[in-house]
């Protein structure tokens, strides 16, 4: 073979490795924004990477979210699917999250409910560029669940090939009381860290905060957070206080119970305190 074509040959079979792999789906932990273009929101990155969703602890009469981020060329047709096995084992609800542009950065926020499966095209915002399409997955566990593990299987056809994320996810026996009370707590701005919708709330039960908000009719991924975390200081009632304040890392109590401000780790530190919670092992 001649070496021109071997390097024709060669640049085709890159170019096709290149655009199947801008065609994936991922999945991320709820504290973690992905922009339209597959990259993860300035405000929400930290030291460390995001963490890999694999094994999830699902807590039982609670709800867990979780982001599914679709990647593909703009324009691109896709068809969304989640399987489950055994089926039925958890309730599921897909929400496909709209973005808000903040200064030169967009970050998604509303939430529109979708149907299962959900046939979309890649770059229907109308945001120039866009390459990513991210959802929410809102997965139920009911209180008389059977304690096991699952298979969660987050799924999209494109038209020339399948991507797939599977999840051994584990329904564990910690399950949050009935008839939790709705978040209390002003959200921040969509401009501000995930972590802060969650940290209001911990404040609430560590710092004796009664901070009250506004009631939004409409859904949003930081209203959905702190739903999140109102589950879990309800659970967290068997841990010691002086646990959680360990989980937090707080050097001086009184300046964390007033200030605000972005954490080194970036906003997944909370995610300490919620495996601490449900009995969870990262």
């Amino acid at each position: 073979m001649r070496s021109s074509t071997w390097r024709n040959l060669s640049v085709l079979a890159l170019a096709a490795t290149t655009v199947a792999g801008a065609q994936s789906i991922q999945v991320y932990s709820e504290l973690t924004r992905v922009d339209p273009f597959g990259e993860v929101v300035v405000a929400d990155r930290g030291e460390n990477s995001p963490r890999e969703i694999l094994s999830p602890a699902l807590p039982r009469n609670a709800s867990t979210s979780l982001h599914l981020v679709v990647s593909a060329p703009p324009g691109t047709l896709f068809n969304l699917y989640v399987g489950l096995n055994p089926d039925h084992a958890v309730d599921v609800a897909v929400y496909r999250e709209k973005y808000v542009k903040i200064g030169e950065q967009w970050v998604p926020d509303g939430l529109e409910p979708v149907m299962l499966p959900y046939q979309g095209t890649i770059a229907t915002e109308g945001i120039p560029g866009q390459t990513a399409q991210s959802f929410l997955l809102d997965l139920h566990v009911n209180r008389d669940s059977e304690v096991q593990r699952i298979k969660i299987e987050p799924e999209v056809s494109f038209p020339d090939r399948w991507a797939r994320y599977p999840m051994e996810a584990r329904i564990v026996e910690t399950a949050a009381p009935g008839n939790l009370a709705k978040p209390s707590v002003l959200l921040p701005s969509v401009a501000q860290p995930a972590d802060y919708a969650a940290r209001r709330v911990l404040k609430q039960k560590l710092c004796a905060k009664a901070e009250k908000g506004i009631a939004d009719p409409s859904p949003t991924l930081r209203a959905f957070i702190a739903r999140d975390a109102v589950q879990d200081m309800a659970m967290a009632s068997v841990v010691p206080e002086d646990t959680l304040w360990q989980l937090i890392g707080a050097a001086d109590r009184a300046k964390w119970c007033r200030e605000e401000s972005p954490v080194p780790d970036g906003t997944e530190w909370y995610l300490r305190l919620r495996d601490r919670i449900v009995g969870a092992k990262r």
